[in-house]
C-alpha cells in the first residue's frame, strides 16, 4: 500500500506499508529516493546481493536500480524522492554520509510527529547535502589489492590476507576497520553470503554444494549463518527472489 503525502520544497514524500512475510517482485523507480525504515524489517536484493534493513535504517536507491524485497515483519517506511542521487554515496546503507543519514532520520521523526514546518526545513537541508561532494580520503593501495586478490569467500586464514600485501596483521585489521567500517571477519561473512546469494539465484546448485563453495563447514552451518543474517532460510530466499 502506498500513501502519497503533500510535497515539500525539494522532494516528494510518500509512505509505504507492507504485510509480514510478503514479497515485492523485481521493480525499478525512475527517480533516486531514500527509504527510512520506521518499523519492521525487510530483505532487499540488488544485483543478486542481499541487504537486510531494520527499523532506523536509511537506504539509498539510485534511479532505475532493479531490486526486489521480502518483508520479514510488518514494515512501515517513509520514502523521500530526490532530484538525483548524491554523487558521493554508494547504493544501500553501507557508505552513506553521516550528515545525510542524520537528516533523513530527523525528517522521519518530524513527519511522524506531524511537524510539517520542521519537516520542510529538514528537507531543504537534505537537498543541500545531496548537492555537496565531501572530500573523501582514498583507501590505501594495499587495501584495494587485498580486497581484489584475496579469496574472501574461501577457507584460507584471514591472516594470509595481511601477508599477501606485506602488511602487519595488527595494522591490517585496524586500517581495514577504519576504511571499510567493519572487521575483516565480518567482511568475509558478508562476502560468503553474497556469493551464496548469487549461487542460490543464478544456479541450480544444491544447498550442500553452495555451502562447500562458500567456505561453510557443512549445509547446517550455511543454513544457520544465512538465516541469522537475513532472517530467511536459503530455501525461502531462493523461493522469494528466484526468477
Amino acid at each position: 500500500m502506498k500513501i502519497r503525502l503533500r510535497p515539500v520544497p525539494v522532494c516528494a514524500l510518500f509512505e509505504t506499508r507492507h504485510a509480514s512475510r510478503s514479497d515485492l517482485s523485481y521493480h525499478r523507480h525512475a527517480a533516486a529516493f531514500v527509504t527510512i525504515v520506521i518499523e519492521g524489517s525487510y530483505v532487499e536484493v540488488l544485483d543478486e546481493v542481499p541487504r537486510r534493513f531494520i527499523a532506523g535504517s536509511v537506504v539509498l536507491h539510485r534511479p532505475c536500480e532493479e531490486h526486489a524485497d521480502h518483508f520479514t515483519l510488518g514494515t512501515h517506511c517513509l520514502n523521500v524522492e530526490l532530484d538525483r542521487a548524491p554523487e558521493w554515496a554508494s547504493p544501500g546503507a553501507l557508505t552513506l554520509d553521516a550528515e545525510f543519514t542524520s537528516l533523513t532520520r530527523r525528517l522521519a521523526q518530524h513527519h511522524e510527529a506531524g511537524d510539517h514546518r520542521r519537516c520542510d526545513a529538514v528537507a531543504d537541508a537534505l537537498r543541500r547535502v545531496v548537492a555537496h561532494t565531501p572530500n573523501a580520503r582514498p583507501r590505501p593501495q594495499w587495501l584495494d589489492r587485498a580486497l581484489l586478490a584475496f579469496d574472501w569467500a574461501g577457507t584460507e586464514p584471514l591472516l594470509n590476507a595481511a601477508r599477501s600485501v606485506d602488511v602487519h596483521p595488527t595494522h591490517f585489521s585496524r586500517d581495514f576497520r577504519r576504511y571499510m567500517g567493519m572487521t575483516p571477519s565480518k567482511y568475509r561473512r558478508g562476502r560468503r553470503i553474497n556469493l551464496a546469494s548469487k549461487m542460490l539465484l543464478g544456479t541450480e546448485s544444491s544447498l550442500a554444494q553452495i555451502a562447500l563453495r562458500c567456505g561453510f563447514s557443512d549445509q547446517s552451518h550455511f543454513n544457520h549463518a544465512f538465516t541469522t543474517l537475513l532472517e530467511m532460510s536459503p530455501r525461502s530466499y531462493r523461493r522469494s527472489f528466484g526468477r
